[in-house]
């Protein structure tokens, strides 16, 4: 059944802000441009076969009749905008991101034109409410999407209005989502489609066999094959927009992996099974990293057929608690809190064809509340209503020197607190109703050792900072 429109919950839209044409570097002739790219294609398909990253035949159903492998990256258009993708894993590390666990990925980070931060954080280490920052621009206090679901929380509490895909399409570009959209969004059973996007291809939560899909036309399934795999089917997806575009596009690709089950493609089962991982209990083949591996070989298809005039932003939902020990909680697992593993993530802007670059340095505090602003900037265009994140490319960029954290859960601690360069303070609103504070030192990271109750004027400091921002509070949240 047909779902209604997420009803609009944040305020009227602001005057367009003016543009600052991005930051270039000279372009070499686009001849000398075309055969570079040609020969990279090749180089990079070489790559791949060798570290195992064969192609595949995952198109099941008559979704797409892709060919088997993928053709050859288009020239860029002298004169026309740059292309935009957003590549979201699911539930990723960012010390994973490793030559040996994600060639593909690890080469896009250290090739010429790519920026591989090194303190990318996200605000809200939750599915739901990180990818509503992503799209919006904006934090939880302002969405209003605090968690996965229910009164504060999933697809119904956001305002689709107003995001990256409709500032895109609105300016010209042909736009995509391909993969996960948000929690309560039931693919394969609703035919709503979000404003924005000219091309809809949204499959279901966590899925990796037997999963549905909403198109901008059709509900469809997908079985238990192999070439049912979703990672497979979402990448020929990908590659068929991409190799079908003639003018400039805007994609985001969001595979489910490693997100829990974490089932691997059968080709990548026991790849990593003499390596520390992380396991969900209850199913026969569960691998964070092997079905990361898949993400990796997607994303190595996927840039053999990008023009080179795209950039490419990589990134993770948000991080993974592997068992980690947290100060006197224990040792943790998921995501939901404000230590380390959990916010950091793994984010890589790269420029394909080094023309675009960002004035955010790699040691830079960034975060996915930026992108919004920062990628429309990337191309000569801007966000059409309000955001809150800092523009990467502005000329007047400045640094951050800290970063609001902010989550609520009705079964597990809620908290606002704040992460600097070198230390994370969190106050948690516990189940019970009591509240306690946490101040770590995180260079290095040091989450064992509670520093609340020494470090007072640094405490007081990051305290009347979360105060400050935390606005309004999360749900039953009051400060003193």
């Amino acid at each position: 059944m047909a779902s209604e429109p997420p009803v609009e919950v944040d305020g009227v839209a602001s005057p367009v802000p003016s543009v600052e044409p991005p930051r270039r570097r000279k372009r070499r002739t686009w001849v000398v441009a075309a055969v570079a790219v040609i020969v990279a294609a090749s180089i990079v398909v070489a790559i791949a076969l060798l570290v195992g990253h064969d192609d595949d035949d995952g198109g099941a159903q008559a979704a797409s009749s892709l060919s088997v492998v993928p053709s050859p990256a288009p020239v860029a258009v002298a004169g026309e905008k740059p292309n935009v993708v957003i590549i979201m894993s699911d539930d990723q590390r960012w010390d994973k991101i490793t030559r040996r666990y994600t060639p593909n990925i690890w080469s896009l980070a250290h090739q010429a034109g790519s920026t591989y931060f090194t303190n990318s954080y996200v605000t809200n280490p939750v599915c739901c409410p990180s990818r509503t920052t992503v799209l919006s621009g904006k934090y939880s206090h302002t969405t209003g999407v605090w968690t996965n679901g229910g009164s504060y929380g999933g697809f119904s509490a956001f305002n689709d209005k107003h995001t990256l895909a409709v500032d895109f399409q609105d300016q010209g570009y042909r736009t995509a989502l391909v993969g996960k959209y948000l929690n309560g969004y039931t693919a394969g059973q609703m035919r709503y489609v979000p404003p924005g996007w000219s091309k809809w291809f949204a499959s279901s939560v966590g899925a990796y066999y037997n999963w549905g899909v909403t198109t901008n036309n059709h509900l469809l399934h997908f079985g238990d094959r192999p070439k049912d795999y979703s990672t497979r089917v979402l990448k020929n997806e990908a590659v068929d927009f991409v190799t079908k575009n003639t003018g400039p596009f805007f994609l985001y690709f969001a595979p489910s992996a490693p997100h829990a089950p974490a089932i691997p493609d059968p080709r990548d089962i026991h790849r990593f099974d003499s390596e520390p991982d992380f396991h969900f209990n209850g199913w026969k083949f569960s691998s964070a990293l092997e079905s990361a591996y898949g993400v990796d070989r997607a994303v190595g298809q996927l840039l053999g057929v990008l023009p080179p005039d795209t950039i490419v932003l990589y990134m993770s939902d948000n991080g993974y608690l592997w068992h980690e020990q947290e100060s006197n909680r224990g040792s943790k697992s998921g995501k939901n809190w404000p230590y380390n593993a959990s916010i950091r993530v793994p984010m890589i802007f790269a420029s394909l064809d080094g023309s675009v670059a960002p004035n955010a340095g790699v040691d830079d505090i960034v975060a996915n509340v930026d992108l919004r602003t920062t990628l429309l900037h990337a191309v000569g265009l801007a966000p059409l209503t309000s955001q809150e994140g800092i523009n990467w490319m502005s000329r007047n960029y400045t640094p951050r020197d800290h970063l609001l954290i902010e989550h609520w859960e009705p079964r597990a601690p809620t908290y606002c607190g704040i992460r600097t360069a070198d230390y994370m303070y969190a106050r948690f609103h516990n189940p019970h109703g009591s509240y306690t504070e946490e101040l770590f030192a995180e260079d290095p990271v040091d989450e064992a050792t509670n520093l609340a109750r020494t470090e007072t004027d640094l405490l007081d400091r990051l305290s009347a900072q979360a105060r400050a921002e935390c606005d309004p509070a999360p749900p039953g949240y009051t400060w003193p």
